[in-house]
């Protein structure tokens, strides 16, 4: 009898917390329309401020079959992460900006590797993520030839062939291969 009221004891219990489990955790119509309601809210955080000293990015890309470097460097920046609905946005604004870009990688007369440079100097720049692009109100460019085809440490030996003062300059970086986009550039050949 001990075993019949014990056996009956468990299976009742059993099968109310199965109807309550099941219950508890059954999808009903309304939490469809509950989590689209969560899906097309926008919710807004504040922003995520990051100060770093010292930045330097190195962007390698292909273009014909060459490797080229872009490289960015800069004193100090401001990384800022926007958490905004789906996708998250990071804009970075550095200061006091060296930028150093392999325009062209060629063989000079003997045979040895030579690159054509740009190198840009800006106080002020952004560069935003995820669509890979970098901003300038104003930049200054000059042009060099160097010898090798590894981007150098300094251009100190070298002398440039075209310097120029540029505004609104942009970098699109998205592509395989960088566009470079300036307006109202002033530019002047040095003299020899």
């Amino acid at each position: 009898m001990f075993k019949k009221t014990t056996f009956f004891a468990l299976f009742t219990v059993l099968t109310l917390w199965t109807l309550l489990l099941f219950t508890l955790f059954k999808i009903k119509p309304s939490d469809y329309s509950n989590f689209e309601k969560l899906q097309r809210k926008e919710t807004i955080f504040q922003p995520i401020c990051q100060l770093r000293q010292g930045v330097q990015k190195d962007i390698w890309f292909s273009e014909n079959g060459e490797k080229r470097h872009f490289s960015i460097f800069s004193q100090r920046s401001e990384l800022t992460l926007h958490l905004l609905s789906k996708e998250p946005e990071v804009m970075e604004r550095l200061f006091h900006i060296e930028c150093l870009l392999q325009d062209k990688l060629f063989l000079d007369a003997n045979g040895n590797p030579w690159q054509e440079l740009r190198y840009f100097t800006a106080e002020e720049g952004v560069y935003l993520f995820p669509s890979y692009r970098f901003l300038c109100p104003k930049m200054e460019v000059s042009f060099y030839q160097a010898p090798s085809h590894l981007l150098p440490a300094t251009l100190t030996n070298n002398k440039s062939f075209l310097t120029g003062v540029a505004s609104d300059v942009s970098f699109d970086l998205s592509e395989k291969t960088p566009s470079f986009f300036a307006h109202h550039l002033t530019a002047k050949v040095p003299l020899p």
